[in-house]
Parts: structure tokens; C-alpha cells; sequence
């Protein structure tokens, strides 16, 4: 039997593909993993944090630096002794102490408004139309802070060391300020020969590692030479500043 004329059987329309669900990221390292591998394996880090950023880690590395300057305050207050007549000792060393109290508190605070400004800006500059997350800019940034610990520490250790004693005589107040400002001299001279050079390459280590933070944070649209003149150029206003504030 003919089948001319038959209708020919309907095609069978193809299905739309739907994509596969993009894969979550597993992070790899713990918190002290990557606080070691921010300072051995910098590059495993940053990929890392940029990939499973969190803001609890970043408040635990501004937490230790705030700890770290009152740890700085309270090793330079063991060189400083003072005397002189009750009450008026008992009562100088109450109002010194709470002044450093405040000082103390006040400095963690604008670490963490320093930290919040520093990440904005971080996040603007090296955007690259990439549209990275806050949240990645702000971890990279708190972390890239690690090196600058670890070389606090250590200036710390050198200026305690070469640090002179100092006693004050409140009793004789012209006394006391002539050796505050000799004292003063020798600071600002420790500072010059220490700290700052200390600080320069603390500045450049956490440029390096910053700027392999806004590379992977940006998948790549960052360059990493990009990245470390972002924040180089960041890092060394902030010195500048804190200098100037110090003096």
C-alpha cells in the first residue's frame, strides 16, 4: 500500500541545554594556614582569600594590630620611670594612664576606619571593570597587613633594645622638659635609623602581597604590577601620615 500522501511523522523538537550549576569554591586553608602562607606561599594564600573571603579574619588581623600598638605603648612605658612627691606622683601617673588608655583605643579604632577607607579605595582603583565584591577587597587588604605585623614586631624588638631609660622628675618641671625634648631628639632618631627603614620594606612586602590579592580577587583583570602600585602608593601616604602624627 502507497504511503504517498501520508503526513510525514513531526520532528522531534531539541531540548534546550540548561548549563550545569556553577561549582562552589572549597577553601583550602584554615585561618592559621593562611596567615603562615600569607608569608610563605603569598601567591596560595591570596588565591585562596579571594576565592572564599570571610570579614571575620580581616577584624582578627586589625584586633592584632591594635593589641601590637598597645603592646608598643606599654614596652616603651618600662623605659619611662617616674618619681617625685605623693600625691602629686599618684596622681600624674593616674592621668598618664588614662590618656594612654585612650590613646590605645582610639588608635584601634582608626586602624579599622583606616582598614574600611584602604579597602574602598583598593576595591575603586583595582577594579578593571571586573566588578569584584567588597567583601574580596576588604580580606585581601586586611591580609596583605600581616607582613607589616610581622615587621612590627620586629622593629619593636630592635627599638626596645637600643631604647635609653628615661626618668622623670616631676618635681622639678623645667628639669622635665628639658628631657622630654632630649628624649624626644632620640626617638625621632630611632625612628629615622629603625623604623623607617623597617617600615619601607614592611611597605613593599605588603605591596607585593597585596597586589597578588586584587589579581586573583579580580580573576585576573588586575594586573599584579597594577595591584602593588595601588597599594604601594596607598601604603606610603599612610606612612607618611602616621610620621607626621607621630612627630
Amino acid at each position: 500500500m502507497s504511503s504517498e500522501g501520508n503526513p510525514p511523522p513531526p520532528s522531534e523538537t531539541p531540548q534546550p541545554t540548561t548549563p550545569p550549576p556553577p561549582t562552589l569554591y572549597e577553601r583550602k586553608f584554615s585561618t592559621s594556614q593562611r596567615l603562615v602562607k600569607i608569608l610563605t606561599s603569598p601567591a596560595q594564600a591570596m588565591q585562596d582569600i579571594a576565592e572564599a573571603p570571610n570579614y571575620t579574619e580581616p577584624t582578627l588581623i586589625i584586633l592584632i594590630q591594635a593589641v601590637l600598638a598597645a603592646i608598643s605603648v606599654a614596652f616603651v612605658m618600662q623605659k619611662i620611670k617616674i618619681v617625685g612627691p605623693e600625691p602629686t606622683l599618684s596622681m600624674v601617673q593616674s592621668i598618664l594612664l588614662g590618656v594612654l588608655v585612650f590613646a590605645v583605643i582610639f588608635t584601634g579604632i582608626l586602624l579599622f576606619v583606616f582598614w574600611l577607607g584602604k579597602s574602598v579605595l583598593v576595591k575603586i582603583f583595582c577594579d578593571r571593570q571586573s566588578n569584584w565584591r567588597f567583601k574580596t577587597a576588604a580580606a585581601t587588604t586586611a591580609y596583605a597587613y600581616v607582613p607589616v605585623i610581622v615587621i612590627g614586631v620586629i622593629s619593636l624588638a630592635v627599638t626596645f633594645s637600643l631604647l635609653p631609660a628615661f626618668t622623670v622628675d616631676i618635681a622639678n618641671i623645667d628639669a622635665v622638659q628639658g628631657a622630654l625634648s632630649d628624649y624626644q631628639t632620640q626617638l625621632n632618631w630611632m625612628k629615622f635609623l629603625i623604623s623607617l627603614p623597617l617600615s619601607l620594606v614592611g611597605l613593599v612586602w605588603q605591596s607585593y602581597v597585596g597586589g597578588l590579592g586584587a589579581h586573583f580577587g579580580t580573576k585576573g583583570k588586575c594586573s599584579k604590577s597594577m595591584g602593588f602600585a595601588v597599594f604601594f602608593i596607598l601604603g606610603l601616604l599612610g606612612l607618611g601620615l602616621s610620621y607626621i602624627l607621630g612627630r
